[in-house]
């Protein structure tokens, strides 16, 4: 993480449409972004919504048949 931003890379992943979610520890969704995986190994940058406070947060991805791919943990200091 960067610059309020950080990286998703899709190693792997079935090319088509994914959602790059942004979740609170109560499971709603502060954030979105929507992908077109389109290539092996591609990589995305994701802006840390503004309004968001320190503490932790999930990173959810989802592909287009509403399937969750990953989720990983986001630390905000």
């Amino acid at each position: 993480m960067t610059n309020g931003n950080f990286r998703v890379t899709f190693p792997d992943n079935e090319y088509g449409q994914y959602s790059i979610q942004q979740i609170d520890l109560t499971g709603k969704i502060v954030s979105q972004k929507r992908v077109t995986v389109n290539m092996k190994a591609q990589t995305e940058e994701v802006k840390i919504g503004t309004q968001l406070t320190s503490g932790s947060y999930l990173v959810r991805i989802v592909n287009g048949s509403k399937n969750v791919a990953s989720t990983n943990t986001l630390l905000l200091e």
